[in-house]
């Protein structure tokens, strides 16, 4: 809770009490030409791809040492909020809807919560970068093999 509220208080510091009204249109990220993915494992990492430009990278050692790549919600979550930090002037006043391949990843992007905290570091991040670009951001399952990142 101490930090969800943390978080407002953030944003509240930098609001400037005008709130523009976000485009009327939610835009898919297959529009947008935005893909993520992720692998798990000692040689897993993640890609993203947005409108011809790549971002990838593999998980730092004390993940796989301490196991958190064993955790596909992290791990699947991490690109998305990796694509919105790095293009994250694109996104300002837009509704976006991500094709996400990760059923549990999905809810927590539509609910903006997690019973895991380390999951939550990640949606903290994402929903105070949404609160301040007044950005909309809601996820829709795809089956994996639908999921166009690399291929």
């Amino acid at each position: 809770m101490k930090a969800d509220l943390e978080v407002w208080l953030d944003f509240l510091k930098q609001y400037n009490g005008v709130t523009v009204i976000t485009d009327n249109v939610w835009v898919s990220n297959e529009k947008l030409e935005l893909f993520t993915d992720s692998a798990g494992g000692p040689k897993g990492g993640y890609g993203i791809y947005f409108a011809g430009q790549w971002a990838q990278g593999t998980w730092p050692k004390h993940w796989v040492e301490t196991g958190i790549t064993r955790d596909m919600t992290l791990l699947e979550l991490f690109p998305v909020v990796a694509a919105l930090m790095s293009w994250e002037s694109y996104f300002v006043n837009k509704k976006v809807i991500f094709h996400v391949d990760n059923q549990a990843v999905v809810q927590i992007i539509n609910m903006k919560t997690s019973k895991s905290s380390r999951v939550m570091t990640l949606v903290r991040q994402m929903v105070l970068m949404n609160l301040k670009n007044n950005t909309l951001v809601k996820a829709i399952y795809i089956p994996s093999k639908q999921n166009q990142v690399g291929h």
